[in-house]
């Protein structure tokens, strides 16, 4: 990292890529991590989508929890309901 005389502050490739992988360990969103790290939210924006990276961690488990209807329907054995921002409701019959 070098300081380019106008205050603002020059990293490389490499330095980016640590910065943006502890972004995306974080679980912090972009402006969020930006505050907390002194960063232009527009800059890790741009080397988040250079590096191929995304505000979700890869890979990581989400585990499905069955739970009763709550006054909606209610699922039957064999049943995985997803509901989504929208309104919008996926269901599976296994």
């Amino acid at each position: 990292m070098r300081d380019r005389g106008s205050g603002r502050v020059m990293r490389s490739r490499a330095e980016w890529r640590e910065i943006v992988d502890r972004f995306v360990e974080s679980g912090l969103s972009q402006a969020a991590f930006c505050r907390r790290e002194g960063l232009a939210k527009g800059s890790l924006s741009h080397w988040t989508r250079q590096l191929g990276k995304t505000d979700a961690r890869p890979g990581a488990f989400v585990e499905l929890a069955m739970q009763p209807g709550n006054g909606e329907e209610a699922l039957r054995p064999g049943e995985v309901e997803l509901a989504m921002p929208g309104g919008v409701r996926l269901r599976w019959r296994l």
